[in-house]
Formats: structure tokens, C-alpha cells, sequence
């Protein structure tokens, strides 16, 4: 499939299927970019621009080839970027420059190139700041945070603390009422105890260590992509990442942006590892909007 550019030499993507059904990697990038835009499109404007938008991609391939038309959205959001970047979280960020990247990439001359550049340099240094913030703040490395997690916050509590780490659910109800206590602006109360296994504890600390690990790897795969281990295993730890994160802790802004830069950065070739990583992107969507 090519795409040209005026001048410039035409755009190829290696594809799959026959005819005017056949697919190549730069319509699945395009179409998991927008199913990320429609999870952080937190209002009734940018959600029907979003929609919109949506449906010209699917019915006009010239439209999702056009550079223009994802420059024209990432200007669309850049105000709510700027004015109020209070209000967005880290992956709306990272969501828009991918699509400036989308852009900018099929403005030039040799946009497959440019694409997985771009993202597995965006794959990387998302995880690697990841990595950085968490060792150095004292609460994570030190097991706090999943701690709390894993006692109070409903998906850890219920998918892994009560089955893997015996917490009853007499604790739970309790440790929920202490908390409300401490909580309470009559209490008087400066700290309150709270009941769980030993086994919380020993968890809490393994979650915090994986992370850590996993993390790093992945920084380390995609910031230095010419390793011969790193062609081996980086997308194939991409996508473990993924169903192992956001199956418990449900961010589809980071899930789905995660598989499109997954599917920009594949080796040439390499398009059954492509629809791996769209086929994550629907079932990361699918299971988290029914449960």
C-alpha cells in the first residue's frame, strides 16, 4: 500500500487481505490512535470531535492518510493542553504528541521510518521517567503505595489481596470503617490500626519490586532498539505489560496508546506481531467497558 505526498516518494506499509478489505500497519495505527483519543476525550466537545472525526478516518482512507487531518487534532487539543493542563493526565499528553508525530510523519517522505522512531523513542522514554519517578519517591520503593492499593482500592483488594493474600472480608470492612474515622473531621484520631495478613506486606513488596523491573526493561528495549535481545522480546513484553497492568488497573488512555506505538515500532515485516498488538487493544477495551 503507498501513500504520496506531492513530491515526496510514496509512503509504503507492508499489508494483509485481500482487495478493498486489505489492511496494512498504518491503518491499524491509525485506528488504535483514535480509539485512545475517544478514552481521553473527557467532554461532550472533544468526544464528538472525536467521533467525527472517527468516522471520516473509517469511511475515507485518504482522510487517516492525510498529515493534515492529525496536525488539525492535535491543534484541536492543544488549548485544553495549555489552559487546562490541571485537568489532564500524563497519557492525554502523550496521546497528542503521538498525534503530531502521525502528522508530521505523513507529511515527509519516509513515514514508516519516522513513525517507529518516534514511537519506540516515546514507548521508551515514557517508561524510563516512569522508572525514575517511582525509585525516587520514598512511598512507592518503600511499598506504601501498593500497600494501600492492595487494602483499600477495590479492584486490588477484590482481583488479587483476597484471593492470593487471604484478607477476609471482616478485615476489609474494617480497615474501610478505621479509614473513615481517621478520616472524619471530629475524630481527633492522628493514626488508626489496620487488620491484614502478613502476606499483604510480602505482596505489596513484590508488586513494587516487579514494577521497578519491568519498567526498566522496557525503557531499556525501546530506547536502544538495535540490541539484538531488545528485537527479540520488546514487543512481546510490550504486550505482557499491558494485559497484566491494565486488566487490574483499568487506564485505557495508556493501554491503547501503548499498542499503536506498539504497532508503529514493528520490525518490517513483522505483521502478525501488528495484530497482536490491535487484537490487545480490543480486548483491553472490551473486557474493561463490560467489567
Amino acid at each position: 500500500m503507498t501513500h504520496s505526498t506531492g513530491d515526496n516518494p510514496p509512503v509504503r506499509f507492508e499489508g494483509m487481505g485481500p482487495g478493498p478489505w486489505r489492511f496494512d500497519a498504518f491503518d491499524l495505527v491509525a485506528i488504535t490512535a483514535l480509539i485512545n483519543l475517544v478514552q481521553i476525550a473527557h467532554d461532550a466537545f472533544y468526544l464528538a470531535v472525536v467521533l467525527v472525526a472517527s468516522v471520516c478516518a473509517g469511511l475515507w482512507r485518504r482522510v487517516r492518510r492525510s498529515g493534515w487531518f492529525w496536525i488539525a487534532l492535535a491543534a484541536i487539543w492543544t488549548p485544553r493542553l495549555v489552559f487546562y493542563w490541571e485537568h489532564n493526565e500524563d497519557h492525554v499528553y502523550l496521546g497528542i504528541y503521538w498525534c503530531l508525530a502521525i502528522g508530521l510523519a505523513m507529511l515527509g517522505g519516509s513515514a514508516p521510518d519516522i513513525l517507529a522512531r518516534n514511537a519506540r523513542w516515546l514507548i521508551g522514554l515514557a517508561f524510563a521517567w516512569a522508572c525514575i519517578w517511582k525509585c525516587t519517591s520514598p512511598d512507592f520503593v518503600g511499598g506504601s503505595l501498593f500497600h494501600y492499593k492492595l487494602l483499600f482500592d477495590f479492584r486490588f483488594r477484590e482481583g488479587i489481596t483476597m484471593p492470593l493474600a487471604g484478607l477476609a472480608s471482616e478485615m476489609a470492612a474494617a480497615n474501610v470503617a478505621a479509614i473513615r474515622e481517621l478520616r472524619d473531621a471530629g475524630s481527633g484520631l492522628s493514626h488508626v490500626s489496620l487488620q491484614f495478613p502478613v502476606a499483604v506486606s510480602w505482596l505489596a513488596q513484590v508488586m513494587t519490586w516487579w514494577t521497578l523491573f519491568i519498567e526498566g526493561i522496557l525503557a531499556i528495549l525501546f530506547i536502544f532498539p538495535t540490541m539484538r535481545l531488545s528485537q527479540r522480546f520488546r514487543d512481546v513484553s510490550l504486550l505482557f505489560f499491558a494485559l497484566t497492568t491494565y486488566l487490574i488497573v483499568p487506564v485505557l488512555g495508556f493501554g491503547c496508546l501503548f499498542m499503536s506505538l506498539g504497532i508503529a515500532q514493528c520490525d518490517p515485516g513483522r505483521m502478525s506481531m501488528r495484530w497482536a498488538y490491535f487484537v490487545t487493544s480490543l480486548v483491553l477495551m472490551a473486557t474493561l467497558n463490560v467489567f
